[in-house]
Order: C-alpha cells, then structure tokens, then sequence
C-alpha cells in the first residue's frame, strides 16, 4: 500500500534530501510533491532532480494569503496527498 506525502521546503532542501534519501520508495511512502512558499527555493530543484513534482506558491502570485493557501491545498489534495 502506498503512503504519498509532500514536503514543504523554504530554502536548501537538507531535510527533503534527507527523507529522499532515507523514506522515499521504502515502506510505500513515496514522495508525491514537493512545495515552497519562496520560486527560488534550493529544495524545489532537489526534487525536480529527484523526479518529484514541484511547485511555488509564492504569496505574490496570489490576491492573499487564503487564496493562495487554498491554491496549495488544492495542489495537494489533486496529488493525494496524506501526509
């Protein structure tokens, strides 16, 4: 049985390329998607490397916070997300 999570990354990425290198593919827990408040966030281009979706929500792409908090909810929910 799969477990899909996603990983909310605001800088670097040390601690995704942490969970990629230790839980990802292992016990079904695949990371589905990676997300950043911040475009140019070194952890969304780990896990592009790692051939995991990822995507900004910058907060200046959106009218406000709760619309873009409800674009990454969707985003989420659209990858099942369970974790």
């Amino acid at each position: 049985m799969s477990f899909p999570i996603a990983v909310l990354v605001s800088g670097e990425g040390s601690n995704l390329q942490a969970i990629l290198d230790t839980v990802h593919g292992r016990g079904g827990i695949e990371v589905v998607c990676v997300a950043s408040s911040r475009a140019a966030a070194r952890g969304l281009e780990r896990a592009r490397a790692a051939g995991v979706e990822a995507e900004a929500f910058e907060i200046g792409g959106y009218p406000g916070r709760e619309e873009r908090d409800a674009a990454l909810g969707d985003w989420l929910e659209a990858h099942g997300v369970r974790l």
